[in-house]
């Protein structure tokens, strides 16, 4: 098990009010505020996601912009799911703003697990349905003391006069006084107006107009509260030329943040032109760096500027990128604690005029660095949602990927390796299909892993031109869960690899140690007899050892016991013993008796596991017997034991007889002891005490580990695959009749999964139902759930803090869980909430 060879998912609970730290944004209590707008016939819909286990019952209460209700509405989200309410049917919205509120059905906060976000509409006038434009609104981005966002009333380059409309809205319960302050680009006032005072729950909508005289069709605003405490929200809807029906809408956002990882997508698709704009929101000259990127990671230009205080720059990237290209950009400035403000708008043409932008804002983009990264998905009006991230780390890192429908039936569970700054774009529409709505979830699992990312919904014409790029900003959210800690049971082993009990009674554990030993702990004591001794008889090259014991599930009339190890020619030899009738502590040595022996061609991928089933039967593990890259095709030979998980009846006749059942009993060629085949090899394998499903951990080659949850008859894939991925060839496989594990983890996690165990005990009732599995040199345990429809779902419980090699997983007679430590420990599983 232990691989000598190149070094080689999750329930996400969402913090509703988790807020990137750096952006000044504070927290609130009580329900999530968000702002509706009816003018121009715009269509708001709320669409909300939860990661809860449980069905969550929400309440939408609509306000005018006095704050006077004018509107209740009721939504249910199926656990895991994903549901929409459109905010119009609630109460006539026709040339109105105002706010609303969203939470728990008694009143109090968004559940644990839950977030939503505002989705705004308007439809062609003429009728035909199609769309002008979209733009999308966060709820509870509480701003605190001052904050700034940039401001253009004009089109680049280009003729035509923009509108924007900057809110300020009050959530607070006492009135809200500020100051807003106007600056061009160079940085030079042009205004400063004292506003009045807002009300708890009102909001002012101020209209940006374009000075001719200062020449400044861009700059920067500036938000100045009285009270530094003040909770406010802030916004600026940019509507582009053509009123009252505009060509395009999009909202852009103040901030307070700091220059440090500032990173933002560039993109010519569509086709359009990308400009980049920063502004300077400190009080002193500061030199910035926009370093460009191409799609793959390559530096296509560093530009530097130097920017006065509150000034703002465009930069044109177009032409670095190319046509119908995407790239990023990074700040850096010369002091690092500089307040500057990161944002790119792509501007796309038709017929020669601007038709639609959407603007990417570092503002906006939290980093999966602190925590999974989700967003809420839609495909009606036959959007297409592309998810574009991007690895802000100087190294490769790896990222899970789960896609999920409106009721949480699981569609897609991706394992991604990033490449250093490269951007990627997936096509989620592709897994959710037509007319659909549902969520996805991204996070990253290497150590360091700093993933920027958001989500485009891009909506057509029927003439297939493009009418509008809706921007999703990603919802932060962390691990909420299970988390586990390790608790030091029983220490001084001699490298221990497995655990198990005897299923008597008598509540004792007995510990295989590699050697060829195995040790009693009875009573609270670990007994200085071994329970056996085979050292000197046990091979111990490479991966070879004393693996795995066994008790018949009679034991405590029969007695009998058997054992999984290799011999000192390296061969896999399965023995039973008897316990001896008058020292049940002890074996007894003269019944020893062979039941199978395997010639083992190398000293790696040997398997170990011996587990009896709930049929009755035993079940062994054999690796395809190695070296790399199954050289001798015993993955896919059923003419052989290697490489599969076999079943034999040892009640019957001696040494044991193949069950009628076995599905290749009667097949020409074929050894009738295999229960399942195409497994590299399976190390660790359990059968879950509730329903008898069979779960191993198939240690992997080069890149991915994997669990499968495994039936009779069926082909798990090795060598023609390696978990999800073609292994021979590398692409382009044959892939018919082969099944696809439940979970998998790239090595960037880890390089040797062990399987585990579904938990069962009784004193820790949150982890039910759970299933718990590791890796060997990793020393991370990883929980699965599974959710709607069959599909998994994993979740990082552990990560070890110092050295842990987890050799296997254990569960005692009450179903609670440990972990084997190769280095000489036993570990048992605790969870903080029971």
């Amino acid at each position: 098990m232990l691989e000598t060879l190149p070094t080689r998912r999750l329930l996400i609970c969402v913090a509703p009010l988790l807020l990137h730290p750096a952006l000044g944004l504070a927290q609130t209590d009580g329900p999530a505020f968000g702002l509706w707008n009816g003018f121009l016939r715009q269509t708001n819909v709320l669409e909300c996601s939860t990661t809860s286990d449980d069905d969550v019952e929400l309440r939408v209460t609509l306000h005018d912009q006095r704050n006077q209700q004018i509107g209740t509405g009721d939504v249910t989200v199926g656990a895991l799911g994903t549901r929409h309410l459109i905010l119009n049917e609630l109460a006539d919205l026709t040339d109105a703003y105002g706010s609303f509120r969203v939470g728990s059905r008694d009143g109090g906060a968004l559940p644990d697990g839950t977030q939503c976000f505002l989705a705004i509409y308007r439809f062609a006038s003429a009728g035909s349905g199609e769309l002008d434009y979209a733009l999308t609104l966060p709820l509870n981005r509480i701003l605190q003391g001052e904050s700034a966002g940039m401001y253009r009333t004009a089109l680049p380059e280009q003729e035509g006069a923009l509108t924007a409309w900057l809110t300020i809205f009050n959530p607070g319960t006492t009135s809200f006084g500020s100051v807003l302050e106007i600056r061009s680009h160079r940085g030079v006032k042009t205004s400063r107006t004292a506003l009045p005072p807002i009300e708890p729950g009102g909001r002012v909508d101020l209209p940006i107009t374009h000075d001719n005289s200062s020449d400044s069709p861009a700059g920067l605003y500036r938000i100045l509260p009285t009270r530094s405490e003040q909770n406010y929200i802030a916004m600026l809807t940019q509507y582009g030329p053509g009123q009252p029906s505009p060509s395009f809408a999009q909202v852009l956002h103040p901030a307070s943040g700091s220059c440090s990882r500032q990173t933002i997508f560039l993109s010519t698709m569509g086709p359009a032109e990308n400009f980049v704009e920063v502004a300077n929101l400190g009080q002193s000259d500061e030199t910035v760096r926009l370093t460009v990127y191409d799609a793959v990671g390559n530096t296509l230009r560093t530009i530097e500027r130097g920017l006065p205080p509150f000034a703002q720059t465009t930069v044109s990237v177009s032409a670095l990128l190319g046509s119908e290209s995407t790239g990023s950009a990074r700040l850096t400035c010369e002091s690092p604690s500089a307040r500057v403000l990161l944002q790119a708008t792509a501007f796309g043409y038709h017929d020669g005029d601007i038709d639609w932008a959407y603007t990417t804002q570092s503002a906006v983009a939290p980093s999966s660095a602190e925590g999974s990264l989700l967003f809420g998905m839609n495909t009606f009006l036959g959007a297409s949602n592309w998810l574009r991230y991007l690895n802000r780390t100087t190294s490769s890192v790896a990222a899970t990927l789960n896609v999920a429908d409106a009721n949480a039936g699981e569609v897609s569970d991706l394992t991604l390796s990033l490449p250093v700054r490269a951007t990627h774009d997936i096509p989620l529409h592709e897994f959710l299909g037509i007319d659909a709505i549902g969520s996805a979830l991204l996070r990253g699992v290497s150590d360091g892993a700093d993933i920027t990312a958001e989500l485009l919904r891009v909506y057509y014409r029927t003439d297939g031109t493009l009418a509008a790029i809706l921007p999703i900003a990603a919802q932060l959210a962390t691990d909420a869960g299970p988390e586990v800690t390790l608790e030091p049971f029983l220490s001084g082993l001699s490298a221990p690899v497995y655990m198990t009990h005897a299923g008597d009674g008598s509540g004792r554990l007995f510990i295989v140690e590699r050697s060829g030993r195995v040790r009693v702990y009875k009573g609270g004591l670990l007994l200085d007899d071994p329970f056996i001794d085979l050292r000197g008889s046990v091979g111990l090259e490479g991966e070879q050892g004393l693996h795995s014991i066994a008790f018949h599930p009679n034991f405590d009339e029969n007695r009998r016991v058997f054992l999984h190890y290799n011999d000192t020619a390296g061969d896999t030899v399965l023995v039973e013993y008897l316990a001896d009738a008058l020292q049940p502590d002890v074996i007894d040595s003269g019944s020893r008796r062979v039941i199978l022996s395997v010639d083992q061609p190398h000293f790696f991928h040997n398997g170990g596991q011996l587990a009896f089933g709930p049929d009755g039967y035993l079940y062994i593990g054999l690796g395809d017997g190695g070296f790399a890259d199954d050289p001798l095709g015993n993955g896919q030979n059923l003419g052989t034991l290697l490489g599969s998980i076999l079943r034999i009846d040892v009640d019957g006749a001696q040494p044991y007889v193949i069950p009628d059942t076995n599905p290749f009993r009667t097949t020409t060629g074929a050894a009738g002891e295999i229960f399942a085949y195409g497994f590299r090899n399976p190390w660790r394998f359990s059968f879950d005490r509730l329903d008898g499903r069979l779960f191993v951990g198939d240690v992997g080659q080069n890149r991915l580990e994997e669990i499968s949850l495994v039936d009779i008859g069926k082909n798990y894939g090795w060598g023609t695959m390696e978990g999800s991925l073609c292994h021979a060839p590398l692409a382009g496989c044959d892939t018919t009749g082969l099944e696809l594990p439940i979970a998998e983890y790239t090595h960037q996690e880890g390089n040797a999964v062990v399987g585990g165990y579904v938990y069962r005990g009784e004193q820790f009732p949150t982890l039910q139902g759970l299933y718990f599995f590791g890796d060997y040199s990793s020393g991370r345990i990883w929980a699965l759930r599974e959710l709607n429809g069959g599909s998994w779902r994993r979740t990082e419980a552990f990560r070890a803090n110092g050295s842990l090699f987890i050799a296997s997983f254990a569960e005692d007679e009450s179903g609670e869980l440990y972990v084997v430590d190769i280095l000489g420990k036993i570990w048992r599983v605790v969870s903080g909430e029971q």
